[in-house]
């Protein structure tokens, strides 16, 4: 007994085995290139949203430390961002005998693969008046 028959048999059962075995491995190695894709996309995400919120902190320093505030709005082009632009908004609030509180507003946009993004803050700023004593 166990002739060629079964040797046949046995030899179709191990393709078979052998060829769900190649499947389940190229389902797992697709799965795994989709993942992976998927995490490189939010670290370039991650690293644009870096970038754009040191672009706002830099705005700001340069709002504060750019002289005497005037009121209005000012556009430009964002360094180190491609393709971003930015909106400075600065309204004076009120005048107190400590000087000008103005709010900033700024709004850092940019294009993404999901339309354009963006990132805006908000600060109020204290400007002294002209004849207060500086340290």
């Amino acid at each position: 007994m166990g002739g060629r028959g079964d040797q046949r048999g046995r030899r179709g059962i191990v393709l078979l085995e052998v060829l769900l075995a190649a499947a389940i491995l190229a389902t797992a190695v697709v799965a795994l290139t989709r993942l992976q894709e998927a995490a490189l996309r939010r670290e370039g995400t991650s690293a644009t949203v870096g970038a754009a919120s040191r672009a706002v902190e830099r705005l700001l320093t340069e709002t504060r430390s750019g002289g005497k505030l005037t009121e209005g709005i000012e556009q430009g082009e964002v360094r180190g961002l491609p393709g971003g632009t930015y909106r400075r908004q600065v309204l004076g609030l009120v005048r107190s005998p400590a000087g000008w509180v103005y709010r900033v507003r700024l709004r850092v946009t940019w294009p993404d693969r999901a339309g354009e993004q963006e990132l805006t803050m908000e600060s109020y700023v204290l400007e002294a008046p002209e004849d207060a004593v500086r340290p």
